[in-house]
């Protein structure tokens, strides 16, 4: 991962680091309001590009520029694809014939002019996600075709314009300006259709932004031809009056957004004048955008002050108070803005929260200050006196704390204050332990306070005298009746809840507590015939239940001997279907025994088997920690039981889960499938492996060639062939050697065993297609970059006769018999006799051969660059078929069976016929695209560029199982018994369990 800031390092040293190191990944740029842009890299080159916002360029916009559809046409376009719901360039290729290679040109142009507009910013984080690709952000449109930016031509020009830009933002300070025309301007005056077009959206309302959206180029050339028009004296920004009063005309006509732009101007125009912002903060309240409102009136409401315009601040700062309210600037505003203005209350409002702000942030002298002023308005309060003095004394001004107190003690007088007096004198004697007149004076007061509350005690006990003798001589036989009435009254209450609940101990103890209190009352007959009533009615209750029970008893046992003659039965044929393995009959015969005997205690015991299986199968199975054997495994245990799960097996991450016995018969485990190991030996590795008894051979970027020992992680042996970075040709074998050709035009032949030379051949060109070898083992063909393919004698690497083709050979050569065939960059098929290379048949293409050819019998196989799948008849020089595959294909096609694999940029795996051509199957096995394939039986396997590892059945056509590696994985795995070992373009090796 590569980042950092664009203030510390430039775009162009971020994109020439990712060019000249030929990394693949995304670059992910963040501005500092949040927007974010996206560009993938692969190999160093640009590929796609994505922004989060919808200020992108429109491709149809381009395709107007560079004259490829009129406008007329790209409107019908446009129809037709909200009804199709289809991609715009699909809909011009197939309704308006366009040609691909002119969409692709526009969306090219599309892509760099947007970079060129980070060429602009200055200050933003940047990341590089190495071989990371996020699909889900780029256009489909993009991805649907082969886009392949040299980095270095896009690097000079950003720098070029950089450069312009500066100059131009002398004139264009920023993108919220409004511009107008001097005076009636022609359309036919304008150059190009870049002035036609900002001709007809200068309309003295829209800001340059706005332009952006709707001006057919890219933001870059907006602003340039502003400038020009600036420079030539046509067109003139609007005054700090128009904004306004334009601003408040919009208003009025309820066109918020307008309104807005033009304020947003007006303070750039003027940032030191208040009205605008107030003007534009309640437009943006109304507008929902009440947190940027709020700003701009915060920013008014200091600007008011700076003013002296006290009272419009207070008006207009005070309501801000409560969006924020540890805003220290705004409340002293507001608090200096009352003291001036002699608002009382405001004082007091602002004084507080600024004072209380500010205790908490650590200042309390400046906050004993603020409340100062405070107290000063008002010097009767008590409280906020008090709190004054605490300040002082924490902020360690003892002298003033102690003559706040005193003030404060001074203004509580008289009787009912005595209490807040003496607090206020402890504290100023717990300031100065040596004021004995204060100790005094408390002493004095907390007499006089003892004083006040015997007299009220006096008081109350002269009543309470008076109040008894009153009870004694008239109220007590009174009194004892109501009581008694009172509790009978409760009882009959206790009486009616026990009828209902049968419960009778309640009721009987509440009359028995009557008889007891209240034997003389009146009403006690009337409690005895109740005592004796629920007495009676709860005998009658008791023997109900008795012979109820009786009866339930006798029923139970009755059926309970019924159950148990069934249930044997049962049980029975569920132990016969679990000694057959039929485990699910005998779950289901378990369970429905279970829900429809609930109580029965045989029930409750009964172990119900569970089956544990997984995917693969003979997974290490642990339940409850113990070892209970490979998978599949059965277990027993008791309805509701729960017991942890554990599965470990070589080649898979270990899994646990927790299954509730008695909901299902059977447990299921897939397994998520991991490395045996991984292991790194070597450089980057950007080329096919090959293995012979049990190694791996290999050439790196490093500059070396290696035979590796997988099953040790070690290096059996290494040759140089270069220096790092170099590119070689494929290896190939010939007997028990390596052919190997080299960018400084080397061919060399050396020992699997050891690695050493049995001989080296320099030819005048680089080598970077792979020798091929006749049937033979006679002749070795090699293509080189001239163009030159030349026939060398194996045993001795001697040169035989050649053959010069018009361009760059790049696939390898193949022998069909006593013919040599070469597929060369002119877009030819070139068929030569051996040994005496004599041109037998020059076959012409619509494009040069995409990949390495294949023979097949008497057929000839290859896919051309323009995405065209042929099959030419060897004997008679003819072409059997063609197939345009109408998608990119991303890795070399292999051959299984009747059909023919092919993996594309889109992650599907595609199966054409070797007949005809046609398309067999498809299916989806990523988002990225594939990379070569190995074919095992029928399973095939291979990497992606996001990283994924992939094993797909090819007679069920679909993915046995993935894994995330999380780097590039393009060259095709190799299997060296049971392990199958995958190389990343880093040089790492994931190593994976060939499966059964």
């Amino acid at each position: 991962m590569i980042k950092g800031n664009l203030s510390s390092f430039s775009l162009g040293e971020v994109f020439q680091s990712l060019s000249v190191n030929n990394h693949t990944g995304t670059l992910k740029i963040q501005e500092n309001d949040g927007e974010e842009k996206f560009i993938y890299f692969s190999k160093g080159e640009i590929c796609l590009f994505s922004s989060k916002s919808n200020a992108n360029l429109r491709i149809g916009e381009i395709l107007v520029r560079q004259g490829s559809i009129g406008q007329e046409e790209l409107k019908r376009a446009l129809e037709e694809q909200k009804e199709t719901r289809e991609r715009l360039g699909k809909v011009l290729v197939k309704s308006f014939g366009m040609k691909p290679d002119n969409l692709q040109r526009a969306l090219e142009t599309k892509i760099c002019e947007e970079i060129y507009d980070l060429f602009l910013i200055e200050d933003a984080d940047f990341e590089f996600l190495v071989d990371h690709f996020p699909e889900e952000i780029f256009d489909s449109t993009q991805k649907s075709l082969h886009i392949s930016i040299n980095t270095y031509s896009v690097l000079m020009e950003g720098m070029r314009l950089a450069d312009e830009w500066k100059v131009i933002h002398k004139k264009i300070q920023s993108f919220k300006e409004i511009f107008i025309f001097q005076s009636e301007m022609d359309l036919d005056s304008a150059r190009d259709s870049q002035e036609t077009s900002l001709f007809e959206l200068l309309d003295g309302q829209t800001p340059v932004y706005k332009l952006f959206d709707t001006f057919a180029g890219s933001r870059f050339d907006c602003c340039k031809t502003l400038f020009e028009f600036l420079g030539a004296g046509k067109i003139r920004p609007l005054t700090l009056e128009e904004c306004r009063e334009r601003g408040e005309q919009a208003s009025k006509d309820n066109d918020l957004d307008r309104a807005i732009d033009f304020l947003q101007f007006a303070i750039q125009i003027a940032p030191d004048r208040p009205e605008p912002l107030v003007l534009i903060g309640e437009l943006l309240k109304r507008s929902n955008r009440e947190a940027e409102g709020h700003q701009s009136l915060l920013r008014a409401t200091h600007l008011f002050f700076e003013d002296n315009q006290h009272s419009t601040a207070i008006e207009t700062g005070e309501p801000l108070i409560r969006q924020f309210p540890k805003d220290q600037q705004l409340l002293n505003t507001i608090f200096q803005s009352a003291l001036i203005t002699r608002q009382r209350k405001l004082v007091a409002k602002a004084g507080d929260a600024l004072s209380g702000l500010l205790v908490s942030k650590g200042s309390v002298v400046h906050a004993a200050e603020i409340l100062l002023k405070v107290v000063s308005h008002f010097p009767k309060d008590f409280k906020r006196r008090v709190h004054l003095a605490e300040l002082l004394r924490d902020a360690g001004d003892l002298s003033r704390a102690i003559a706040q107190l005193e003030e404060t003690a001074e203004y509580l007088t008289g009787r009912h204050n005595v209490t807040e007096k003496v607090k206020v004198l402890r504290q100023i004697f717990e300031i100065d332990a040596d004021r004995h007149d204060i100790k005094l004076k408390i002493e004095n007061l907390l007499t006089l306070q003892e004083n006040i509350e015997k007299q009220k005690k006096r008081r109350v006990s002269i009543a309470g005298v008076i109040l008894i003798v009153l009870l004694l001589l008239g109220l007590v036989p009174f009194l004892y009746e109501v009581k008694a009435r009172e509790l009978l009254s409760h009882a009959r209450r206790v009486e009616e809840i026990s009828n209902h609940s049968g419960k009778f101990a309640r009721a009987k103890a509440v009359y028995q507590e009557f008889l007891h209190s209240y034997e003389f009352s009146l009403k006690a007959p009337d409690a005895r015939v109740a005592l004796e009533r629920i007495e009676t009615e709860e005998q009658l209750k008791l023997e109900k239940e008795r012979l109820e029970h009786e009866q339930r008893e006798e029923f139970e046992q009755q059926q309970l001997q019924k159950v148990q003659e069934a249930l044997t039965s049962r049980l029975q044929t569920a132990r016969s279907h679990e000694q057959k393995g039929e485990l699910k009959a005998a779950f289901d015969i378990y369970k429905s025994m279970m829900d429809e005997f609930p109580d029965v205690p045989q029930i409750a015991s009964i172990q119900i088997p569970l089956l544990i299986s997984t995917t693969p199968r003979g997974s290490a199975v642990e339940v409850d920690g113990v070892e209970s054997g490979n998978s599949p495994v059965v277990i027993h245990r008791k309805r509701g039981a729960k017991p942890r799960i554990r599965t470990t097996r070589q080649g898979c991450a270990p899994m646990e889960t927790v299954a509730t016995v008695g909901e299902r018969w059977k447990v299921h485990l897939d397994l998520n499938i991991v490395p045996l190991k991984e292991f790194k030996v070597s450089g980057p590795i950007h080329q096919p492996l090959d293995t012979s008894d049990g190694f791996l051979f290999f050439p790196s970027r490093d500059g070396f060639f290696y035979a590796v020992d997988p099953q040790n992680d070690e290096v059996r042996w290494r040759r140089k062939i270069g220096y790092y970075g170099d590119l070689t040709s494929d290896a190939t074998r010939s007997g028990q050697d390596i052919v190997l050709g080299t960018v400084s035009g080397e061919v060399a032949r050396f020992s699997r065993n050891n690695g050493k030379s049995r001989w080296r051949t320099f030819l005048d060109s680089s080598v970077l297609a792979r020798p091929t070898t006749s049937s033979d083992e006679k002749w070795l063909a090699v293509g080189d970059l001239s163009g030159r393919v030349t026939l060398l004698h194996t045993e001795n690497g001697k040169p035989g006769r050649s053959y010069v083709t018009q361009n760059e050979i790049l696939c390898p050569p193949l022998f069909w018999k006593s013919t040599l065939i070469v597929a060369s960059e002119d877009n030819n098929i070139y068929f030569l006799s051996v040994p005496d290379m004599r041109p037998l048949h020059v076959e012409p293409l619509s494009r040069d051969v995409k990949q390495s050819m294949k023979i097949v019998e008497d057929s000839l196989f290859f896919i051309s660059r323009d995405g065209v799948l042929h099959s030419f008849d060897l004997a008679r020089k003819d072409e059997n078929w063609s197939q345009n595959l109408e998608t990119t294909v991303s890795n070399q096609f292999v051959m299984y069976r009747d059909s023919i694999l092919v993996g594309t940029t889109a992650g599907m795996l595609n199966a054409y016929s070797v007949k005809n051509g046609k398309t067999l199957w498809k299916i989806s096995v990523s988002k990225a695209g594939l990379g070569n394939i190995l074919v095992e039986g029928q399973r095939a396997y291979f990497g992606t560029e996001r990283g994924e590892i992939v094993s797909v059945d090819l007679n069920a056509r679909e993915v046995e199982w993935t894994y995330e590696s999380y780097v590039t994985l393009s060259e095709a795995p190799v299997r060296v018994k049971k392990e199958l070992f995958f190389p990343s373009r880093a040089g790492n090796f994931r190593v994976m369990e060939v499966r059964k």
